[in-house]
């Protein structure tokens, strides 16, 4: 291992450690940054007996988890507990693996194993160079398709599809907050997800796709709607401005999709509202 590896390393498990409570959406893009960066280290790794690999492997294994890539995040933690073992039997002097490996490896593997047996493929294997995959296509394959969907603003497609991209969010965000047993993260997480989906159920109703309650499961509160409708215009005045001086979104989308998308929504809405082409009855 080269001093600049030690020191890429250094950086890398600090911005991991920083950002794994992923409390908000800065610390979700700075653990998509830590995978890239831990990617780079095993690349520029030639020697494949290196001692740095077990744990470049750990925390390749945690981000990945972190992105809801299970499958894979379960095999890279299972190989760097493999590479572990290997430097361990050909060191003189430790005779512990765990002195080769993160820590959290050994509890990520048991929580895969637990809760997210459905999503891990156990037959396969590890597969040579699947540590270098960067892959965060489940939340950005939504996202193209807000980028890459029609003209019309105000179509069905467009709004359904930023509804499933906010959903994506929550429910990703969800599973990392509960995973660190923080169910108050989770909670405010999802207010703040609701209050920019509020407008957005509205849309539907009122541009008569549908109605808002398609998207509500049972048991699901009416009364945040309730208060939007009450007060569209100054509600969404105040998302604008919001979105306009810090996006939530920002470090989760690509070419500004989402944020886009929601203003274009929003600034719509008021024009027709105030115009009376729609009206909240």
């Amino acid at each position: 291992m080269t001093p600049q590896q030690e020191h890429n390393m250094e950086v890398a498990v600090q911005l991991f450690n920083n950002n794994c409570d992923l409390q908000n959406l800065e610390q979700v893009g700075n653990i998509l940054l830590a995978l890239k960066k831990f990617i780079d280290i095993n690349k520029s790794s030639s020697d494949r007996t290196d001692v740095i690999l077990p744990r470049v492997f750990s925390f390749i294994a945690l981000c990945n988890y972190k992105m809801d890539n299970q499958d894979r995040a379960y095999w890279c933690a299972k190989k760097s507990v493999e590479l572990g073992e290997a430097a361990m039997e050909n060191s003189v002097f430790v005779s512990d693996v765990n002195l080769y490996l993160d820590q959290q490896v050994f509890a990520l593997i048991k929580e895969l194993e637990q809760n997210h047996a459905d999503e891990i493929d156990f037959e396969r294997g590890y597969q040579e160079g699947e540590e270098n995959i960067f892959d965060d296509s489940k939340i950005q394959s939504l996202l193209r398709q807000v980028r890459d969907s029609g003209s019309n603003t105000l179509s069905k497609e467009n709004i359904k599809i930023l509804i499933e991209v906010l959903n994506k969010f929550h429910e990703n965000a969800s599973k990392f907050f509960e995973a660190q047993g923080d169910g108050l993260q989770a909670f405010q997480y999802g207010q703040m997800i609701e209050m920019f989906k509020m407008p957005l159920y509205c849309a539907w109703q009122l541009y008569k796709y549908g109605w808002h309650t398609d998207f509500m499961k049972e048991g699901d509160s009416l009364f945040p709607y309730m208060m939007f409708e009450s007060k569209a215009i100054e509600m969404l005045t105040d998302l604008i401005k919001l979105l306009e001086t810090e996006s939530p979104f920002t470090l989760l989308e690509r070419n500004g999709a989402v944020t886009k998308g929601l203003l274009q929504i929003y600034r719509q809405m008021i024009a027709d509202l105030k115009s009376g082409k729609i009206e909240i009855k």
